[in-house]
């Protein structure tokens, strides 16, 4: 005879057999939890187990053991199963500057929200006559103020979504989010970016007129990374970024990218590592260039109305960037091998910053579906940053 299924396990199978995500199981741990709790017979509050159950506990835990290789495959195939397109219309919110306050975007002490890798977290700064530290918004949670972190600015995610690293006005500092008092790094008289690796190592700029410098996110003394070329128009070394899935190379010799006399800034990097995005003002203005990388072979012009600030999709198949009348624009990517081409532009959203300021002003999350960006319009810093949710919907209509 073949025993029944337990209900309780019944009822665990059917969960991860859900057509709706949320009401799967949502991680392997709870799933693991509530198999053990069916092995050692439990049952809801206020149910009396009948009296066969300790003759039969052996019997169930093997039960058990031998749905959970069936349950782990169907969970496994769920989890990466690719989630559906969505249908729904984008969805846009806002996260106001705390009462009082106005948002620090720009300037000296610049603070520009940054989206953690994870995606679930914004930090951002304020100022006000009361308040100029770091604020933390969790997506489901209100904001909070980062305690210690007073006149912090330029802040940037570890890889783990753990820890903040921003700077004062003299020293690169981090910060646990989960609590506790900053932790000095090391010097920086006036910080212009950095980036964290899952090495422990943090690139950064630690002044306004330097090269980059490397440093243990524990805390070091910096070490050269980059060194100011003999051009006038190279002044500095700013706003690092580690490659897509790639770490700093020990003893690896660091080159120019592009060299021109032209300005070319703001340099992205496509998600798959093979095309490098930046902004040139060859044409006289700024616009939007696409090379390969790292070879630099062949030059694509991609914007045409004066642009900056560009930015990849996730998958690489998409590129935004912001132009200088004040809208995000985008444009389709076809990748085959070696070959790249750029479909028509389309107008997203209107985003009002200061143009001349060559940093970016907005960012994009891990999973593609939030925008989030720092706006001045006429009330300046008042406005508040504004997300939007599931924004390629709106590229279909």
């Amino acid at each position: 005879m073949v025993p029944a299924v337990p209900p309780a396990l019944d009822r665990l199978v059917q969960r991860c057999l859900a057509k709706e995500p949320d009401e799967r199981w949502q991680s392997a741990a709870d799933l693991a939890r509530e198999l053990s709790w069916i092995a050692e017979g439990g049952a809801p509050a206020g149910e009396t187990a009948p009296a066969t159950a300790r003759r039969g506990s052996a019997r169930m835990a093997w039960s058990v053991a031998g749905v959970l290789a069936i349950v782990a495959i169907v969970f496994g195939s769920i989890a990466l199963r690719p989630p559906a397109t969505s249908s729904r219309d984008p969805i846009r919110f806002e996260i106001p500057a705390p009462e009082g306050t106005l948002l620090r975007t720009m300037y000296e002490a610049a603070a520009p929200p940054a989206v953690s890798p994870d995606g679930r977290h914004v930090v951002f700064g304020v100022m006000s006559a009361g308040d100029n530290r770091l604020w933390l918004r969790t997506l489901n949670a209100q904001p909070r103020p980062l305690p210690g972190t007073e006149n912090g600015n330029r802040p940037f995610w570890s890889p783990d979504s753990r820890s903040i690293g921003f700077f004062t006005t003299n020293e690169l500092q981090r910060i646990d989010i989960a609590g506790g008092p900053p932790l000095t790094v090391c010097t920086a008289n006036a910080g212009r970016g950095g980036s964290w690796n899952h090495e422990g190592t943090i690139v950064l700029s630690p002044i306004s007129d330097s090269g980059l410098f490397r440093v243990a996110a524990d805390g070091g003394e910096p070490q050269p990374v980059t060194e100011l070329g003999t051009s006038p128009l190279e002044s500095s070394h700013r706003y690092p970024q580690f490659l897509p899935e790639m770490d700093f190379e020990k003893g690896s010799e660091p080159r120019p990218l592009i060299e021109s006399s032209h300005h070319n800034t703001l340099p992205a990097i496509s998600p798959d590592g093979h095309w490098l995005a930046y902004s040139s003002d060859e044409s006289g203005r700024p616009e939007v260039y696409v090379t390969r990388f790292p070879s630099l072979e062949g030059k694509w012009q991609v914007s045409g109305t004066g642009s900056l600030d560009p930015l990849w999709d996730v998958d690489g198949k998409t590129l935004f960037y912001r132009s200088t009348s004040h809208t995000v624009m985008s444009v389709p990517v076809t990748i085959a091998g070696s070959q790249i081409q750029f479909g028509t532009e389309s107008k997203l959203f209107d985003l009002y910053s200061f143009l001349d300021i060559e940093e970016s002003v907005f960012d994009l999350s891990p999973d593609g579906k939030h925008f989030v960006a720092s706006v001045i319009p006429e009330e300046r810093m008042r406005a508040p940053i504004t997300v939007v949710v599931d924004w390629a919907a709106a590229l279909a209509d």
